[in-house]
């Protein structure tokens, strides 16, 4: 029975962890180093994309591929602040130890990205030309962009299964389990980009398949969890009360995400008019503005479940102390990544 009791226990810690008690600054980087890795390593599926197309095909290639990333870009930080919403939901739940309704409520979850993701690739794939015209794209570089993008777009289910699900483990207090599935995906889309690298749909596929591997070994991760929760399927699927609260939390994260993107789309809409060489350059100049603020983003994710958990446990006290220890890190973080980038 010990040994059973161990067992469980060495799982418990692996699989889920409880935040509601222990050192708040190092349970807040413990959690917020690994999303900040999965946040750069999901930036290098383009950033692979970006250097091989660019020395292989050229500017103009390049410059194709870069306005085609950024709309994408734009998808991936709706998703990374979507699932961060939904992590606040779970975490609630979790802190609570009220499991019925967790399975139930990440049952729903589920069912909501499908049906999700699916409007959005349709829509995605049929506006590619006016998104494309929008960012005044020059019209001889459309056909390319749109090819990358349409294709790149295929791999939207497999983005928001990703995040949703390792949104899921993160409000488990899992933030590692994720990271390795992603880190195995960025080197299969690395080899798969330098077998397929001489066409650019070649590079969109590549992209797309890592994606999936991905989206399904964290889906099976969560299938098979060990510790004080395991998930169940159970009927009904989807939940009807849960909408709202789902989509309440989801959207308004999301889009507090993509409103940090829609800048970078407003200057490369003006960036365009100037030809090929200026738009190269400002999908690299891009790439590197992302590796400034994403540990600031990635702490703010960390801080949700955090609190989600503390909340769920009806600790107040905590979620006050994690959020002053929190606000001082962030500023110190952030002036110190401002004079190292000056």
């Amino acid at each position: 029975h010990n040994m059973h009791h161990l067992h469980v226990l060495l799982f418990h810690s692996a699989d889920q962890q409880d935040f509601t008690r222990g050192p708040i600054v190092r349970q807040l980087l413990i959690f917020m180093l690994p999303i900040l890795l999965s946040q750069l390593l999901q930036q290098f599926y383009t950033i692979a994309d970006t250097a091989l197309i660019g020395q292989a095909l050229g500017a103009e290639a390049l410059a194709a591929v870069g306005t085609a990333s950024l709309i994408l870009s734009v998808c991936i930080n709706f998703f990374i602040g979507f699932s961060a919403g939904l992590s606040v939901l779970v975490s609630h739940l979790y802190g609570e130890k009220d499991y019925t309704r967790l399975s139930a409520l990440v049952q729903s979850i589920f069912v909501t990205v499908l049906a999700f993701a699916v409007c959005l690739t349709a829509a995605g794939i049929l506006l590619t030309p006016q998104l494309l015209a929008a960012l005044s794209t020059p019209a001889e570089l459309i056909p390319t962009a749109s090819t990358y993008l349409r294709i790149t777009l295929g791999g939207m289910l497999a983005q928001l299964l990703y995040n949703t699900a390792s949104a899921i483990l993160r409000a488990l207090g899992n933030t590692t389990s994720a990271l390795h599935y992603l880190a195995a995906a960025v080197v299969l889309n690395i080899a798969l980009d330098i077998l397929l690298l001489f066409i650019i749909p070649g590079a969109a596929l590549a992209t797309v398949a890592a994606q999936y591997a991905a989206a399904l070994l964290t889906l099976r991760k969560i299938l098979h969890l060990h510790g004080a929760w395991q998930f169940r399927l159970a009927r009904p699927f989807f939940v009807p009360k849960h909408l709202a609260p789902i989509l309440g939390t989801s959207i308004p994260a999301g889009l507090q995400a993509v409103f940090m993107s829609i800048s970078s789309l407003v200057i490369q809409t003006y960036i365009n008019t100037f030809g090929y060489a200026a738009m190269a350059g400002m999908t690299v100049y891009a790439r590197i503005e992302g590796f400034l603020y994403y540990p600031l983003f990635a702490f703010g994710i960390a801080l949700t479940s955090f609190i989600g958990q503390n909340v769920g446990a009806h600790d107040i006290a905590r979620v006050r102390a994690g959020l002053g220890t929190s606000l001082r890190l962030a500023a110190f973080g952030a002036m110190g990544m401002a004079l190292i980038a000056g």
